[in-house]
């Protein structure tokens, strides 16, 4: 009997960095006073947007404004850098941690016949932080903002028999597994409902908790940005394979076949806004129909309104399951002349 066994692991720290566009202090009051362009009351002219009136001073009373808005832009940050794009520089490690092992035993459990086996290990985890802190947006990294577990393990036992000086069998038995868990940072509590209080957003799943996502012209997006988050998969396959060779005279002959079962199960928002829903402020809210087109000020004071142009939500109750059979077969004669 022979066996091995190893293990190699990896630590990796990656930094990332960029610039963000955040409201200024004076734009989060509802003070658009400096800045071009006219904030129209929405509540003012006709409902096709015509007609409305300026608000005065282009400065949106605090009584008007939302509430809901009020709390989420109180977790984004103040600008760090001047002007009204790209002023908020942000920066963050992204630490990869994985960890493989192997072991591989080989037992030849009679001169004719030797049994082998193996099997192997990786775990691994990446963790990304939000652009903007405990405001959420995009993932200050490679991919996504959030958490991602991963975990595969192989497995394969096999053997080869002399049963004759001129006939061997050899086969394989295989199971392979991959396992990730790709959650948000904010995942696990209803942000959307319990928190700001906007019905509808989380649900009785816990795979929509987190916050909704909050979308601009020009301005970074806030709250879980990512609506294909999360992501939970577990994909396993078995395989099998026999082979048989026989010499006679000037023949080799050899014979095989091959059995595959894959399965996978995944669950995954594909489509749409995400779980926690999206609620998207293009500036049409508090813009003149007609007379001015609406700019990134104006996309922010419908936030402050508490006014999104469009909703989404979507819902996904079903895993995805699909399974796959796959069989082959071959003969083969090497013939010597």
């Amino acid at each position: 009997m022979f066996f091995f066994g190893g293990w190699e692991g990896t630590r990796e720290r990656t930094g990332f960095f960029g610039r963000y566009s955040v409201p200024t202090a004076d734009q989060r009051t509802g003070d658009f006073s400096a800045y071009p362009g006219t904030i129209y009351d929405p509540a003012t002219g006709n409902p096709d947007g015509a007609g409305r009136q300026p608000f005065a001073g282009n400065r949106i009373p605090l009584n008007r404004q939302s509430l809901i808005t009020q709390k989420m832009q109180d977790r984004v940050p103040l600008p760090n850098l001047p002007g009204t794009a790209n002023n908020l520089y942000s920066e963050a490690t992204q630490p990869m941690n994985r960890d493989s092992y192997d072991i591989k035993v080989n037992w030849n459990r009679t001169r004719a016949h030797t049994i082998w086996g193996k099997y192997s290990l990786m775990n691994a985890d990446v963790k990304c932080k939000f652009a903007l802190g405990d405001g959420g947006g995009p993932g200050l990294c490679a991919g996504g903002g959030g958490v991602s577990v991963m975990r595969a393990q192989l497995a394969t036992i096999g053997h080869t028999w002399t049963l004759a000086p001129n006939l061997v069998v050899d086969g394989i038995l295989g199971f392979s597994r991959w396992a990730m868990d790709l959650v948000a940072p904010d995942y696990g509590k209803n942000w959307g409902l319990d928190y700001l209080g906007i019905p509808g957003t989380n649900g009785p799943d816990i795979r929509q908790s987190g916050f909704p996502i909050f979308s601009f012209n020009t301005y970074t997006t806030m709250g879980s940005a990512d609506a294909w988050n999360p992501a939970f998969y577990r994909d396993q396959t078995y395989t099998h394979t026999t082979n048989l060779s026989w010499t006679r005279g000037a023949h080799d002959f050899r014979f095989g076949f091959d059995l595959v079962r894959h399965q996978f199960n995944h669950w995954q928002p594909e489509i749409g806004g995400g779980p926690r829903g999206l609620f998207t402020f293009s500036g049409v809210v508090t813009a003149l129909n007609g007379v001015s087109s609406p700019n990134q000020f104006n996309s922010y004071a419908d936030f402050l309104l508490g006014l999104p142009q469009t909703v989404q939500k979507s819902l996904q109750y079903d895993e995805m399951n699909p399974r796959q059979w796959q069989f082959g077969g071959y003969v083969l004669d090497r013939w010597q002349v």
